[in-house]
This record gives C-alpha cells, sequence and structure tokens, in this order.
C-alpha cells in the first residue's frame, strides 16, 4: 500500500481525520461520522461485513475519504457505501481547496477498487450534480434516479407566491379552514421529546398508507423496525432529528420525522392520518415546515430522492445520481447480471 492511501476497519480510528474533512466541505448529513457510526451500531453486522474506509492524504494532509463496507454473501464480496439503503445520497468527502486532475481521480478509484479485493462493486445513488459528478468512478452511470430541493434564497411569502398559483394557495387555505371546523388545530416543531412515541405514531399512519396502497410495508419486518427505531432514537440523542406535527384537538393527524444536519432541513418521513385526508394534512404540516426553515436561518430544504409531483412543484433545484456497478471476477458476475435485470425491469415498470 503506498504512503499516500490509509484503509479502515475501524470507524473509530479515523474519526478526527473524518470530522477534519466534514468540516470543509458540502456535503449531505448521509456522509457525517455521526450519522454513519450510528448506522453503523445498529445495521452493520460484523459476521458477514466489515469497515472499508478508505482515506488519500496530500503532505499530509488528509483530502479524500470515501466510507464504504464489505459485505460477504455466500459465494461473494460486494462492496457498497456505508448507510445503505438509508442513505439517499453518497459522495466521497474531498478538501474542496485541493486541486486534482481527471488522472488522480481515476488513479484514486483504480485503488478503492483494487485495495478492496471485492468481487462485486455496487456504489448506488451517487450525486452526480456538477460539483460532484467529475469525483466519481469513470464507469458511474445515471440511473433515472432524481432528488429535489431548494434553495433557500429569499424571504417565504416571495417563495411561495412564486412556487404555489393562486388557486393553489386558496385551496391549502380553504382545507385548513375546513379543518379547523371540526376543532382546533395546531403546529408543533418539537426536538428531543419522546421520540418513541413520535416514531410508533409515524410508523402507524405509515403502515396504513402501504397497506391502502398495496405497498410492500417495511416495517412489517419486526427485525427492521426494532433496528429503524433504535436508528432514530440514536439519531435523536446526537441532535440530528426534527419531529413536526399537525395536530386536531390534541391529537396527532399529520408527522414527519426529517433530518437536521448543519443548515440544512432533510424531508425524510412524513405520514398522515387517512381519515383526514380530504383535508390534505400532510401538505399543510410541510408547508408549515418549510416557513419554519425558511424564517430560521436555514440555507437548504433537501426533499432528497424521489419523483412524486408535490417535491418538485415544492422546489426550485433538482439534482440526478447515478450508480457505479462493476464485477471484478466470475463470481461478481452472476450478482451482476441480477442487479442490471432488476433496474431494467424497474425502469421498464415505472
Amino acid at each position: 500500500m503506498s504512503n499516500n492511501i490509509a484503509i479502515f476497519s475501524n470507524i473509530n480510528d479515523c474519526q478526527d481525520k473524518w470530522e477534519y474533512l466534514e468540516s470543509l466541505c458540502n456535503i449531505d448529513i448521509f456522509q457525517s461520522y455521526k450519522w454513519n457510526k450510528i448506522w453503523a451500531d445498529n445495521y452493520l453486522d460484523f459476521n458477514n461485513s466489515e469497515f472499508f474506509i478508505v482515506i488519500f492524504y496530500k503532505q499530509d494532509k488528509p483530502f479524500f475519504l470515501i466510507p464504504l463496507y464489505k459485505i460477504k454473501f455466500f459465494f461473494y464480496t460486494e462492496l457498497r457505501y456505508m448507510g445503505d439503503p438509508l442513505n439517499d445520497y453518497n459522495q466521497p468527502l474531498i478538501d474542496p481547496r485541493v486541486n486534482i486532475s481527471q488522472d488522480e481521480i481515476d488513479d484514486i478509484w483504480n485503488k478503492i477498487f483494487n485495495e478492496s479485493k471485492c468481487d462485486l462493486i455496487n456504489l448506488n445513488r451517487e450525486k452526480n450534480d456538477i460539483h460532484n459528478f467529475r469525483y466519481l468512478s469513470k464507469f458511474t452511470k445515471n440511473n433515472n434516479i432524481g432528488g429535489h430541493y431548494s434553495d433557500i434564497l429569499t424571504e417565504w411569502d416571495f417563495f411561495y407566491i412564486d412556487k404555489k398559483s393562486k388557486k393553489a394557495r386558496y385551496n391549502l387555505k380553504r382545507q385548513e379552514k375546513q379543518l379547523s371546523k371540526l376543532g382546533l388545530i395546531n403546529y408543533t416543531i418539537k426536538e428531543s421529546e419522546n421520540i418513541d412515541f413520535f416514531l410508533e405514531k409515524m410508523i402507524e399512519f405509515k403502515s396504513s398508507f402501504y397497506s391502502k396502497n398495496n405497498i410492500k410495508n417495511i416495517f412489517i419486518s419486526i427485525s427492521f423496525k426494532k433496528k429503524f427505531i433504535q436508528f432514530y432514537k440514536n439519531l435523536n440523542e446526537k441532535k440530528l432529528l426534527s419531529i413536526n406535527c399537525l395536530y386536531l384537538n390534541n391529537k396527532i393527524i399529520a408527522i414527519h420525522i426529517g433530518y437536521i444536519y448543519k443548515n440544512s432541513f432533510y424531508y425524510i418521513f412524513p405520514s398522515y392520518n387517512l381519515k383526514y385526508k380530504e383535508y390534505s394534512p400532510g401538505i399543510l404540516l410541510l408547508k408549515f415546515i418549510m416557513e419554519h426553515t425558511f424564517n430560521n436561518n436555514f440555507s437548504k430544504f433537501d426533499f432528497t430522492i424521489g419523483d412524486e409531483e408535490y417535491k418538485s412543484s415544492w422546489s426550485n433545484k433538482s439534482i440526478t445520481t447515478s450508480d457505479t456497478i462493476r464485477f471484478f471476477s466470475i463470481k461478481g458476475l452472476i450478482p451482476y447480471i441480477i442487479i442490471i435485470i432488476k433496474k431494467i425491469v424497474k425502469r421498464i415498470v415505472k
């Protein structure tokens, strides 16, 4: 191994270097040390997985970090981004002050792939906007999965009028007025509260939505649900969560649990009571949350990945993501083919 590269199999051993780069980079919460440490504590099975965190140095200073892990399956080993599948965006952490040539980028990725000794490279949802694309592997390909966000550059009233027609604003106001006829409505922003109660309420609403729309319920699995709740409890302890609720007569009818990182707000898990669907409680709560971020010194409201119409209608920017999928041995060929077929089928069905 050359002197300008270090590979860590223990996340604690590179905390200082990770947080040093994190302080310099324009990254998302999914690349932060705290988020990944909590993910690893709750989701990484060390019986079949291990960290593969790679850091490159120039003049003894870290300038490039990629948070990966290796997972062993029956007959092959796969390389993935840490945080999978809860990480909506992925990207390396790169010191913006360091000039890196394209040849250096290609060499960095070649070293990462070779040192991993994995049969299959499966790096998903890589953020490939204008700032990140040149730093990704030359093998990365657009996956037709996009994301939406709003840069907060104006006052809320200007943004709201610009994004929503007079008719749309009237309808939202009318729905809120109709809802208020049923009783007292109240919006809240909560942090460090009884997170168990709010998580269970969000899961209850989500499960009803999945059932009604014939969508696979991820919370059916007791194991998944347990890990999910503990993961979010740990995030809450680190003050990385925001819990947003719409109450009717002191009962929650819409809830959102999202992330706060630096000056960005991440819209992650919205849900609502289907009984009140005609009043659009989810959209009413979204409007309240967005207005709160605009008025409280946030710089970005991020809907993350997904092509839902409401996301684009409330956003002023969009991004695309890409995947790097390569096989490096005969053992990796079979899962590679299966992954590619699944992606093709998903694209056709969509």
